[in-house]
């Protein structure tokens, strides 16, 4: 393929025949179905071809993976018991047999949202076209939606040829910090204890999730730190434990964690 508006493909087309219409089809070597041909004009060349293809399927597999035994996980005011571990796969598919891959939220109804409304919506959109399609629906909806949509993109990168940050904006540096995140709900022990073990394999940074109670978080902290040293990052991730004004997470909580800390 050959042309400035040619998408890539790592194999020329074995033979071109006429289909009825105005649609070109190809036998393409590096695909197990016929892709369609449309005719493109530039100054250059007087037709170049490009290859397109339509969304086939929209599948959301729901995974769960049942603990050996209950796992009893206490928070500040009460416990969390965790009897199993959830996923989601979705896979979007080609009419000519590629497939992109994302995670999805893993409930039941987001499942439900993929295969009644989102999957029909989609099928038949040429993936390549993702940044045009508007989506109808409300905020839980929308959130599931865009869960498939890194599917989609993913399927039209793989298409191109081209790492997905090359469809969304191009890449933006060549090499990015990596930092250990910790479990939930744990002990200012287990906490520090975890933190030196990601610390010694190689991690500058560490990220823990308060749940506690101010007293035993602010403990975790300055344990955490007294086991990684003044070098490692330490951050915390307060997803809506911590707030202003609160009368168990008060600013002057917040004020007590030590400066070196990013919360």
């Amino acid at each position: 393929m050959a042309g400035p508006r040619s998408r890539r493909c790592s194999r020329m087309p074995i033979g071109i025949c006429r289909s009825s219409g105005p649609t070109w089809r190809a036998s393409i070597a590096c695909s197990p179905s016929d892709a369609a041909l449309s005719p493109a004009y530039s100054s250059r060349s007087p037709a170049i071809w490009f290859l397109t293809m339509k969304i086939a399927k929209v599948e959301a597999f729901l995974l769960s993976s049942p603990l050996d035994e209950p796992l009893l996980l206490p928070f500040y005011g009460g416990e969390r018991t965790i009897l199993k571990r959830d996923a989601m796969l979705i896979r979007v598919t080609a009419d000519n047999g590629l497939k992109g891959y994302g995670p999805g939220p893993a409930h039941e109804r987001a499942e439900r949202e993929i295969n009644e409304t989102i999957a029909p919506f989609l099928e038949g959109r040429d993936p390549a076209q993702w940044r045009t399609f508007e989506f109808p629906g409300e905020l839980a909806l929308q959130k599931t939606y865009r869960a498939v949509e890194v599917a989609v993109i993913d399927l039209a990168a793989r298409f191109e040829g081209a790492p997905v940050s090359e469809l969304v904006g191009g890449r933006k540096r060549d090499r990015i910090k990596l930092y250990g995140s910790a479990g939930m709900y744990m002990s200012p022990e287990e906490y520090a204890n975890e933190a030196k073990a990601i610390a010694d394999l190689g991690f500058t940074a560490y990220k823990m999730r308060p749940a506690r109670g101010p007293e035993k978080d602010l403990e975790t902290i300055a344990r955490m730190r007294e086991a990684v040293g003044p070098d490692v990052g330490l951050m915390i991730d307060a997803h809506a434990w911590w707030s202003l004004g609160d009368n168990s997470y008060s600013h002057n909580t917040l004020e007590q964690l030590p400066r070196d800390s990013q919360a």
